[in-house]
Parts: structure tokens; C-alpha cells; sequence
């Protein structure tokens, strides 16, 4: 398999754990229950805020993507789609390396000294193994 095939299989894995959590995020919340929300302990003033700050960078790349070249917008609305589910993917193998590493520690009681020499030896073999495929492509 060479590189262009592995970046494209990667790409195909991503979008598919990103729809398998998609699935089971809407399961969840159209399966709840509703639940009322009492607001009267909630200091809404920080949400109100944050919503407004919100509505103005929505309208200042409104306004950038109606201002620029249309294929520029595209091309840039493209690439941050793929890095947002890069992102994505990334933080779901650092979440699940944390919890089994946090079960390691936890459960067997190995130290937190071990845990980190396991997990930076896995990182530096992580990363030699991403650089053989991308320098010999295989």
C-alpha cells in the first residue's frame, strides 16, 4: 500500500468513527428524557456572552467568505473541515490511551512513573513509524 492509499484509508476510518459517533450521540439525546432545566442557581450572563462572541465570528467569516475569491473560501472551508476531523481522530486515540492507561493504573496500581516511560516510548515509536511511511511510503 503506498502513501496515497494509506491517507485516503485514513481518511475513510475517520469519517466513519465520526458517523458512528454521530449515531450514537443523536441516539442518546433523542432517547433521553426530558428534564427541566432550573436556571434560577445559573449565572447565564457567561453563556449569553460567549453566544454573542459566537454571532460575531459567524458574521466575520460571513463576511470573509463573501468577500474573497469563491474558490478560496471553498478551499479553505475544505481544509478546515479535514483538520477539524483530524483533530477529531487524534483526540480519540489520546482519550482512549488515557483510559486504558488510567485502567492500568488504577486497577493494577503500577506507578505513574512506569505509565509515563510506557507512554513516551509509544509516542517515539509512534512517531518513527509515522516518519518510515511517509519517507519509504510503505
Amino acid at each position: 500500500m503506498d502513501l496515497k492509499d494509506f491517507i485516503i484509508n485514513g481518511l475513510l476510518a475517520a469519517l466513519f468513527i465520526t458517523c458512528i459517533f454521530t449515531f450514537i450521540f443523536g441516539m442518546t439525546n433523542a432517547n433521553k428524557p426530558i428534564i427541566g432545566l432550573d436556571t434560577s442557581g445559573m449565572d447565564l450572563a457567561g453563556l449569553n456572552s460567549s453566544l454573542n462572541d459566537a454571532q460575531g465570528q459567524a458574521t466575520d467569516q460571513m463576511g470573509a467568505f463573501t468577500s474573497e475569491n469563491p474558490v478560496l473560501a471553498v478551499a479553505g472551508l475544505v481544509l478546515f473541515s479535514v483538520w477539524g476531523v483530524i483533530k477529531l481522530v487524534i483526540s480519540s486515540v489520546l482519550i482512549l490511551v488515557n483510559i486504558i492507561f488510567g485502567g492500568i493504573g488504577s486497577i493494577l496500581g503500577v506507578p505513574p512513573i512506569v505509565i509515563g516511560v510506557i507512554t513516551a516510548v509509544l509516542m517515539i515509536s509512534m512517531i518513527f513509524a509515522a516518519w518510515k511511511v511517509i519517507k519509504w511510503g510503505k
